[in-house]
């Protein structure tokens, strides 16, 4: 008889720490840093500083984008992940030894923000035509951080350790950073904010 009034309370006992498992994983869930939208839909990027590329940390050369259009389509009202398509214009590269500064080539890419701080560049192709050579950049990962503002919110990469390769006397460099910052905000209306 004990042994049979046990098993109840031993049910209920494991019953309890389940629950309380779940609740814990969901509160954690529902914590996680996210996107969130006011509806779907088209959302774009523009720069609020120049877009910079420096492929070695010991020397000057870079390039510099004055503009950076960006693009992303949303399904779902909140998520940890945007995939973006963008292209940088009014490009130059800068401090070419014995070229000084040169115009560059537009330079369309496409990168992924994370909500959680890290954000993943694609391959970037830097060409000056002048020089008749190119700078490619190597796909990286690495911070960015995020402040909201208005209707939208400002993200900003910081990314180095960054591998590219040049031809002729175009730059390349193991140590590149790519530094910029952009505004995020809906076509037509509507919010989009980063949730910590």
């Amino acid at each position: 008889m004990t042994e049979n009034r046990r098993r109840p309370v031993l049910v209920l006992t494991v019953i309890s720490v389940m629950l309380a498992l779940v609740a814990v994983s969901a509160a954690g869930a529902s914590a996680a840093a996210r996107f969130e939208y006011s509806a779907g839909g088209t959302f774009s990027s523009a720069q609020t500083s120049n877009q910079v590329f420096k492929p070695s940390t010991t020397k000057k050369e870079q390039f510099s984008c004055e503009k950076a259009q960006g693009t992303f389509v949303l399904t779902e009202l909140a998520f940890t992940e945007q995939q973006w398509t963008a292209e940088y214009s009014g490009c130059k590269a800068e401090n070419i030894p014995l070229f000084g500064n040169l115009k560059a080539g537009n330079v369309k890419t496409s990168y992924t923000l994370h909500a959680n701080g890290t954000v993943e560049l694609s391959e970037m192709v830097f060409e000056v035509p002048a020089l008749g050579c190119a700078t490619t950049v190597q796909p990286h990962a690495g911070p960015v951080s995020y402040e909201n503002a208005g209707v939208g919110f400002v993200e900003n990469s910081a990314v180095a350790s960054m591998v590219s390769s040049g031809g002729g006397v175009c730059p390349s460099g193991t140590t590149g950073t790519f530094n910029g910052s952009s505004f995020v905000q809906r076509v037509g209306g509507g919010t989009v904010h980063w949730i910590p």
